[in-house]
């Protein structure tokens, strides 16, 4: 089962529905979905999982509070570094990103959360997981952890709270795509 949870800006942007499981037409899932495909799914020590060749897994990995905090840590990526998505420095150096790119950036986050659900479902015994994409006016990030009973990244209920408005950023737009095997 896919449960999908977007924030009203990212509702907007997007329109609703979309099927979490089919690609938005012309959409390229770039050099992060390439190297996502070609790595595949390992455990780490702790059953973490992560991308062997891509995750962040620096010999000396800091503590978390939670499993769920690690494993997010290790697989978060910058999407204003990967799709084509125009990034504007202003002369103070704070980036800006135009409202197409933020929304490309979403949609990208969708994508490459289909590519991890494929890879997950290729594990002996697949777990459930939650991919999250975040986008505003200066990044877009994409990230997934797998669920575990107690540990959430994001609130429950409504994502709004998590895409309060910023002075430099504005309001963030936030996705959470989350599958249950079975």
């Amino acid at each position: 089962m896919i449960t999908i949870r977007a924030n009203d800006a990212a509702a907007a942007a997007l329109g609703l529905p979309f099927d979490a499981d089919q690609p938005f037409a012309g959409q390229d899932p770039g050099e992060l979905g390439r190297r996502l495909r070609a790595g595949g799914l390992a455990r780490d020590e702790r059953t973490a999982l992560y991308v062997p060749q891509l995750s962040y897994r620096h010999p000396q990995v800091p503590e978390f509070p939670t499993l769920t905090q690690r494993e997010c840590w290790m697989n978060s990526w910058h999407l204003d570094d990967h799709p084509d998505v125009q990034v504007q420095t202003d002369d103070d150096g704070t980036p800006h990103i135009d409202l197409p790119g933020q929304v490309h950036m979403l949609r990208q986050g969708i994508t490459l959360a289909r590519i991890v659900r494929e890879l997950i479902r290729q594990l002996p015994e697949p777990p459930p997981t939650c991919c999250i994409t975040t986008t505003n006016a200066t990044c877009g990030t994409f990230k997934f952890h797998q669920l575990r009973p107690g540990e959430s990244l994001l609130p429950p209920g409504n994502l709004d709270t998590h895409g309060i408005a910023h002075p430099l950023v504005g309001t963030s737009m936030t996705i959470e795509i989350e599958e249950h095997p079975g």
